[in-house]
């Protein structure tokens, strides 16, 4: 399973999942987890203005190997096109990356999916 954390320092989780510099992928295999790569959010520094709507199906197509997001929050129109594409999402509660990704790969039942 890959999942895909909104990052700008690779060191934590940012709270704005559409505005994080990257995105951290990591791969879990029998209940623990490596990081596999770190993908640019190609909006978060380009300055140009992108409609949400383009900036919501682009961030679903650079994730679309990915099989869920955990994130700290979303924005209410990118939950949104994150349900419509049945996309899971899945909230933490931890800043700290490799926390929120070993708590999530420990107890992936337990995180709340939004």
């Amino acid at each position: 399973m890959k999942i895909a954390i909104p990052t700008s320092d690779r060191v934590n989780v940012f709270p704005r999942t559409g505005r994080a510099k990257e995105f951290a992928i990591c791969e879990i295999i029998e209940g623990s987890y490596e990081f596999v790569e770190f993908r640019k959010n190609p909006f978060q520094a380009d300055g140009d203005s992108h409609s949400e709507e383009h900036m919501h199906k682009a961030l679903l197509e650079l994730l679309d190997d990915c099989n869920a997001l955990l994130v700290q929050a979303t924005g209410e129109h990118l939950r949104a096109e994150l349900w419509d594409a049945n996309f899971p999402i899945y909230k933490t509660s931890e800043v700290d990356l490799k926390e929120a990704i070993t708590l999530f790969t420990l107890n992936m039942v337990g995180h709340k999916r939004i």
